[in-house]
């Protein structure tokens, strides 16, 4: 009796999921029992999952255990994992986001205006290029519109994710054609990550943007400004420790990208989940340090609301 592929692939990119998580969750501080209830509560979404949809169906068997793993993931350790972005995590997303456009797997959705929504990304492209000769603590529009620009890109790779060309083993594919599991594993863990991370810039947001409507609410003024300082340090204007290594890493960035849109060494989704992967963790190694990311937690919203009361 042969074991179903598309079944041992959906395996795998479930291991990738899990691993992203687990690489997430090991760069924050956790105490044990959020760490044994997430792998727990996995378990039990898959089984659910397993269960309730056939082995062909390919997409619900997928998807559904992925989505429950990330909103666990938030929930557990929202605080933690919520980003802190700099401008030059913008300017790496940027160029991922125009790459995987030129490849032709992302096209502005119908619904959106066209021209106008190329503009608008045009415009964002620029002002993530011109932030990096902005220095101090000023840019008071610049900072919100890169942040938007910011979850847009993570939006729109997260849609070309799922439109089914980055990881396409649905059961009428046949064996051959499926992808190896290397490619699986590593998109796995980018879906995972793209889940996650627009989970927490979602969240983050709309706190932000809460707390702005309660300016004027004697009883919430204090909360609205903590969140506004929280959204301020979540998206941090720090100096890089190591500036000519960023420059560096980001300029090959682009020439890597130049010459995979060129050769095509490898394929567009593959090039772009490994830059997804690993340039967020170089250029945070490059620009910030545990200490500044921790300070930009949310569990720190207790202790600067005590030193407001005071």
């Amino acid at each position: 009796m042969t074991a179903d592929p598309h079944f041992l692939l959906t395996l795998v990119a479930c291991a990738g999921m899990i691993t992203e998580v687990g690489l997430l969750v090991c760069s924050v501080r956790k105490d044990k029992l959020r760490v044994l209830a997430l792998p727990a509560v996995t378990g039990v979404v898959y089984l659910i999952t397993a269960l309730c949809f056939d082995k062909i169906d390919y997409f619900a068997r997928f998807f559904t255990p992925m989505i429950g793993l990330g909103f666990v993931t938030v929930i557990l350790f929202a605080g933690e994992l919520m980003p802190a972005i700099t401008k030059y995590h913008v300017l790496s997303f940027t160029i991922i986001f125009w790459y995987l456009f030129a490849a032709g797997y992302l096209v502005p959705p119908s619904m959106l205006m066209g021209s106008l929504f190329m503009a608008f990304c045009a415009c964002c492209s620029v002002a993530a290029t011109l932030s990096l000769f902005l220095r101090g603590n000023p840019i008071p529009f610049i900072r919100p519109l890169l942040y938007i620009w910011h979850i847009m890109i993570v939006a729109l790779a997260g849609w070309s994710q799922f439109s089914g060309k980055a990881l396409d083993f649905d059961a009428t594919v046949p064996a051959a054609k499926l992808p190896g599991p290397l490619v699986v594993f590593i998109t796995g863990m980018a879906a995972m990550y793209l889940i996650i991370l627009f989970i927490d810039l979602q969240l983050m947001t709309e706190l932000f943007l809460t707390g702005r409507g309660w300016e004027d609410d004697e009883d919430h003024s204090e909360f609205g400004k903590m969140i506004k300082n929280v959204f301020r340090n979540k998206f941090q204007d720090i100096v890089p420790n190591k500036p000519n290594m960023l420059a560096l890493i980001l300029g090959l960035q682009f020439l890597l990208t130049c010459l995979n849109y060129r050769l095509k060494l490898l394929s567009p989704f593959l090039f772009a989940n490994c830059c997804l992967l690993a340039m967020p963790r170089l250029v945070t190694l490059m620009t910030t340090d545990p200490a500044v990311a921790q300070q930009a937690s949310l569990i720190l919203l207790g202790s600067t609301k005590k030193k407001h009361h005071k």
